[in-house]
């Protein structure tokens, strides 16, 4: 029977206490609730995890089928994204981050986390007041450098035209694909493009 199936019916069949008074949910198997650990929201996910011992060694087996994984904030503050990339950093692929005054700890974490990484994708606040390269320069060259694997760099939303200088600071790493976008425009008609 398939997995989901099996999963589904177990979940769906009428559970009733036995007389020990014994909830109906602990009666499901390790797969079953790994299965459901799987459909949560991360921040949800997480937060499943104190409930018990046995939750909590459950969810930890379940993340590693995280490949790609898209941070934002307030969704995820500094310790929460440090908690999920403990969690699931050393299997991800692609992430996708803010690069900010707020969120500068998320390339601190993603570096010593995700040492797989292939994709790294920033996005910065266009609307920022200093130059980010510039503001950055430091905190991108430990992380780059903690990131052997990376190949791709998509740099987002730069607010100012970025001098040579400031791009010659980047570490020399082995990318295969450099991206480096501004912010959305308005248009002749009040709307924001990319």
């Amino acid at each position: 029977m398939d997995e989901y199936k099996r999963c589904e019916n177990n979940i769906t069949r009428p559970l009733r206490n036995n007389e020990k008074g014994e909830l109906p949910i602990h009666k499901l198997t390790d797969d079953d609730l790994s299965m459901i650990f799987s459909r949560l929201a991360i921040p949800d996910r997480m937060n499943f995890e104190n409930v018990c011992r046995r939750w909590a060694s459950v969810s930890n087996r379940g993340w590693n089928d995280m490949k790609s994984l898209t941070l934002t904030y307030p969704e995820y503050n500094c310790k929460q994204v440090e908690e999920l990339l403990k969690r699931c950093g050393k299997f991800l692929r692609d992430v996708t981050t803010p690069c900010d005054s707020v969120t500068h700890c998320n390339l601190k974490y993603i570096s010593e986390n995700c040492r797989q990484l292939k994709k790294l994708t920033l996005k910065f606040d266009p609307w920022a007041f200093r130059p980010p390269l510039k503001e950055h320069a430091k905190r991108f060259v430990r992380s780059f450098q903690k990131l052997p694997q990376l190949e791709s760099l998509v740099i987002c939303d730069i607010n100012t035209v970025q001098t040579t200088a400031e791009l010659e600071t980047l570490p020399v790493i082995n990318l295969k694909r450099l991206k480096i976008s501004g912010p959305p425009t308005k248009t002749a008609y009040g709307h924001l493009s990319g």
